[in-house]
């Protein structure tokens, strides 16, 4: 997985996990005013944000076999 990439603001960038599980924990926080000031303020990180977040919802699911 880690030679995926993501199109992300008009580029390809490669997949990082350290970046998946940081995007991810902030998943739920959308509404907070510190998101809102930190991450949805800034059109490169908010881009990244949402890739990673259509990822998770692309490629897992509840379900464990």
């Amino acid at each position: 997985m880690e030679s995926e990439s993501l199109y992300i603001g008009g580029t390809d960038i490669p997949f990082k996990w350290s970046d998946f599980f940081y995007n991810l924990s902030l998943e739920g926080l959308h509404n907070t005013e510190v998101f809102k000031d930190k991450i949805a303020n800034d059109i490169n990180k908010y881009d990244t944000f949402k890739e990673y977040v259509n990822y998770y919802a692309r490629n897992f699911d509840k379900n464990c076999n």
